[in-house]
């Protein structure tokens, strides 16, 4: 049976709008999914857009190709890491604590530094990967925000005593000589036993993207959990004494530029890059460094001559009856004196030149003649004298390293807290 010229022209006109229908039909399910929700935190709304821009600046960053197996790979981690977003801006909103605009500018145009582009072309590069400017504002809002909230709520846990900081010189200073490495790292923590197997799970998916070309420094800065997160996972230069002995164990045959295996801590999961390594150096020798403490008779206001010479006999008393830096607790008891005996370690340096002398001459334990101060009569006695190494972090340094780990891991802790309390519903 043949079809007439106006026959087969319907059937084309037919054909033609239902392919029309079906391509319209197609692409209003596709925004439709678009459009569908990933997640919701406490009301607050994650959507497909939200995982897939997100996912693109990861691609893009890392330098991973932008496949549908890595996409799978990566969202369990993005989704994650977009719910601790959302609930640290939330925290955030509760504490009205508010972020500039141009702090998340100035913060952008350090991340553009770090990848080597002008801030207008590093911008340009993330739009051309289908990227929206506010993902990463988002992001960077929200690391900003985070740390004003910790610091806010927890600074004043994060201070480190004085004697925090002499045990960790301590270990330091009596560990042997053996090499430095220069590493980057990425380190997700275990603050539970609950923790394990999620964060085992996430570490050797943040391993499969290393293997798939990652960048290591891009791939730290978006996961890591280390406050060496920001700059790109980069620990500098580290002396052995200073790492874990599973770290140094897992380092010691690696070749530079090679990235360790998962490798399980105390505190978490690491992957390690070693960037260099080189043999250290018995350091120089630095200042002579003592331990003080002191038998001091304070100096009554208008003191008469007659008065003098009673307390100078006290002072006298004390250097004849004390036997080394143990036994100034009961002579201060005996005399009846206010403790203010310890004077701390510091450099010989540091003190007077006619201090510096009586010091100099005296053995570990020897109390000294009594000595004339401004505020009384005063007794000392040398509890340890050892000569610095030169290579030693300062007591700021080690301080503020100690002070960011512990907000570091405070930090962790009240995010988990956070969840725990947080409604959450992962639709994916």
């Amino acid at each position: 049976m043949q079809l007439t010229r106006s026959m087969r022209r319907t059937a084309v006109m037919t054909a033609l709008a239902a392919a029309a229908w079906l391509g319209a039909a197609a692409q209003a399910i596709a925004q439709q999914d678009a459009l569908r929700i990933a997640a919701v935190v406490n009301d607050e709304a994650i959507s497909m857009i939200d995982l897939a821009a997100r996912m693109r600046l990861i691609m893009a960053s890392t330098g991973m190709p932008d496949t549908p197996e890595n996409r799978r790979r990566v969202a369990p981690s993005v989704i994650d890491g977009l719910i601790n977003e959302a609930l640290q801006l939330q925290e955030a909103k509760r504490m009205d604590v508010r972020v500039p605009q141009e702090q998340i500018d100035d913060a952008i145009g350090s991340i553009a530094q770090r990848n080597n582009m002008p801030k207008e072309r590093f911008l340009d590069a993330l739009a051309q990967s289908g990227v929206p400017m506010t993902t990463l504002s988002r992001q960077v809002e929200a690391d900003i925000a985070w740390q004003l909230v910790i610091v806010r709520t927890f600074g004043a846990r994060g201070e480190i005593s004085p004697a925090e900081i002499d045990s960790e010189l301590d270990r330091i200073r009596q560990a042997p000589v053996g090499e430095d490495f220069e590493l980057q790292e990425i380190f997700l923590a275990v603050d539970s036993p609950q923790d394990v197997a999620a964060k085992r799970q996430a570490i050797d998916r943040i391993a499969g993207e290393l293997r798939s070309g990652a960048d290591f420094g891009a791939v730290a800065r978006q996961y890591s959990e280390s406050p060496s997160a920001r700059a790109g996972g980069a620990a500098g230069w580290v002396k052995a004494a200073q790492i874990p002995p599973e770290i140094i164990s897992a380092i010691s045959n690696l070749p530079r530029g090679g990235v360790t295996p998962v490798v399980r801590s105390r505190a978490g999961f690491y992957l390690i890059k070693l960037l260099n390594r080189r043999a250290g150096e018995t350091p120089a020798a630095g200042p002579t460094i003592l331990s003080l403490k002191q038998v001091l008779v304070p100096i009554d206001d208008g003191a008469d001559a007659e008065r003098l010479a009673a307390l100078r006999n006290v002072a006298a008393t004390a250097a004849s009856a004390v036997r080394g830096c143990d036994d100034v607790p009961r002579v201060l008891r005996e005399l009846r004196l206010q403790d203010m005996s310890d004077l701390g370690q510091m450099p010989e340096s540091d003190l007077p030149p006619d201090l510096r002398q009586v010091v100099a001459s005296l053995a570990v334990g020897q109390p000294s003649p009594v000595l004339r101060l401004h505020n009384g009569y005063a007794v000392l006695l040398v509890c340890s004298r050892f000569q610095e190494r030169s290579d030693l972090p300062s007591r700021e340094e080690i301080g503020q390293r100690m002070r960011v780990e512990r907000l570091s891991q405070i930090a962790r802790r009240h995010l988990r807290d956070l969840r725990r309390q947080a409604i959450i519903d992962i639709r994916l």
